[in-house]
């Protein structure tokens, strides 16, 4: 694969390459995998928090249905 990076992104991968004594092609390799990474921990929590959201939504129409149930037998 290859990727065209705009002069500034390159200019920083190769101060960034210098100045931790790796090639070019490393320090892009580890700030993909770094990046890539932090996408799949924020999916896995956006997902997490859609579930308790789902689970929030059920149990506060159960709260509901049980008010109803009792008002209408109270």
């Amino acid at each position: 694969m290859q990727v065209k990076l705009s002069q500034e992104v390159e200019k920083k991968v190769g101060e960034a390459a210098h100045a931790l004594g790796l090639n070019e092609n490393e320090v892009v390799n580890q700030a993909l995998l770094f990046y890539l990474d932090t996408i799949s921990k924020n999916l896995s929590l956006k997902l997490e928090l859609q579930a308790w959201e789902n689970l929030s939504d059920e149990a506060w129409a159960n709260f509901e249905s049980q008010l109803w149930k009792k008002g209408k037998s109270g």
